[in-house]
């Protein structure tokens, strides 16, 4: 009487009491990982700044003039980059303005294309997009 009656409490908990009980613990350890994907996106998301209060946008690299020229180079399009001056001089050309800050477009291939347009511009040389070496080149 007494095994028959252990073989049903333990029947009766293993099919009634265990399933919820498994459940509960599930929801919660589902609300938990939830809670802390949420918390590791809301961080992912907050961009922090740089160089004097630069947002950069959130595709691009960072590109290094020279001296102290640092300028944010974001593929806008196919052939479109956006340079934005981060440190150092602005070109004195048209800049156009965004959320993220000030920039110039240039069309280019690929980003190395846009990053020896970019040397050329900071650096003053006037043969962009021809192949002549210029006059005080040495052959």
């Amino acid at each position: 009487m007494v095994n028959e009656f252990i073989s049903y409490e333990l029947t009766w908990f293993l099919t009634t009491v265990m399933p919820i009980l498994s459940s509960g613990v599930l929801v919660v350890m589902w609300i938990f990982l939830e809670i802390m994907n949420f918390q590791d996106m809301k961080a992912d998301n907050e961009t922090e700044a740089c160089h004097n209060g630069f947002l950069p946008p959130p595709t691009g690299y960072e590109y290094p003039v020279g001296g102290n020229i640092m300028v944010w180079v974001e593929q806008a399009g196919k052939n479109c980059f956006r340079v934005y001056p981060i440190t150092g001089q602005a070109p004195s050309f048209k800049l156009h303005r965004n959320k993220y800050g000030t920039y110039f477009n240039i069309r280019a291939q690929d980003s190395g294309a846009a990053e020896k347009i970019i040397d050329q511009t900071y650096t003053g040389v006037t043969n962009i997009g021809r192949n002549k070496p210029n006059e005080t080149e040495s052959i």
